[in-house]
């Protein structure tokens, strides 16, 4: 079955990382890959379980029929990243199948290091659909301010450039980041903000 990986990019400026729970659904656009149907604003989530398939032993996440009076059903099935940058680098290309399109793990995490390049953080097994969208909602982000923003050493402007004191600070808990999100962190007297969270996906080789 296809396996398509979903990849996330933010600008941080004055922020260590950005994280989700690891059962966190996600809001999808997906087509018939036989027609011209689209279905937006779907919903894959992991939190639930997955729901069995009509006449199959199978199971999956996502189960929906692009046309009511269809006997066929399409499904996907959700996998969610959890590793940190520092284990997706360690791991490099030993991450099997499942892994982001570089062959490295699925990552629970954006951080200042990944310098707005583009992050896999999902994959999703598709039986008779494709994801073709991504829409960033809900307020159930952790953003996670720079200890040292603003200092010598601090990677204020999110470009890689962790410098040797960059460290995880102020802990901001549901943040909604559909737009840009800026708030002020009394520890540090910085302001750290993630600037443009978009999402693509990329079909697996």
């Amino acid at each position: 079955m296809p396996l398509f990986h979903l990849e996330l990019r933010a600008n941080l400026s004055g922020v260590h990382s950005v994280s989700w729970p690891a059962d966190r659904g996600w809001t999808i656009d997906v087509k018939d890959p036989s027609g011209d149907s689209v279905r937006e604003g779907i919903t894959v989530t992991a939190a639930d379980g997955e729901t069995e398939l009509e006449g199959s032993r199978g199971s999956a996440h996502l189960v929906m029929r692009f046309d009511k009076s269809s006997r066929h059903q399409a499904s996907a099935t959700l996998t969610n990243g959890t590793a940190t940058r520092a284990e997706a680098l360690a791991a490099g290309a030993g991450a099997g199948k499942k892994g982001g399109a570089s062959g490295g793990p699925l990552r629970g995490t954006l951080e200042a290091g990944d310098a707005g390049g583009w992050v896999p953080v999902a994959s999703l097994e598709c039986r008779g659909l494709e994801p073709v969208g991504f829409t960033v909602t809900g307020d159930g982000w952790t953003v996670t301010a720079d200890a040292n923003a603003g200092r010598s050493g601090g990677d204020d402007e999110g470009d890689g450039d962790d410098g040797p004191g960059t460290a995880p600070g102020t802990v901001f808990e549901s943040a909604a980041l559909e737009d840009d999100w800026c708030e002020y962190d009394e520890t540090t007297g910085a302001s750290p903000e993630v600037m443009g969270l978009e999402g693509r996906w990329v079909r697996a080789p």
